[in-house]
């Protein structure tokens, strides 16, 4: 009988932790609608690069810096923020500090 509680608890959990993960995947995925894709491709490069897989090339931290205040970045002369600045000719993001880190982690995990 305790295995089959701890299974039945163990499936639950695994459950609610999915759909917990859906939900932020689904509300990172309403702000790349409205914020990003004027500018932004998940697999495609447009205005601004391919997003796909950005979470392994930089880290959180700089993510989160970066789409508050990339101006900032360049401005402070970060070497991966000054370098996406000459690959696309020189058009700075806009800033978003209105997106909290919660939000640009939601954006992450779409």
């Amino acid at each position: 009988m305790k295995i089959k509680i701890a299974v039945i608890t163990t499936i639950y959990m695994l459950y609610a932790a999915t759909s917990f993960a859906d939900a932020l995947a689904d509300k990172g995925k309403a702000i790349f609608t409205t914020r990003c894709t004027s500018c932004h491709n998940v697999n495609a490069q447009l205005v601004g690069p391919a997003l796909a897989n950005v979470d392994q090339r930089r880290s959180l931290d700089w993510i989160i810096k970066f789409v508050h205040s990339p101006k900032t970045l360049i401005e402070q002369k970060y070497k991966d923020a000054v370098a996406l600045y000459n690959q696309f000719n020189q058009i700075i993001m806009p800033d978003h500090p209105d997106l909290s880190s919660e939000d640009i982690k939601n954006v992450l995990a779409y």
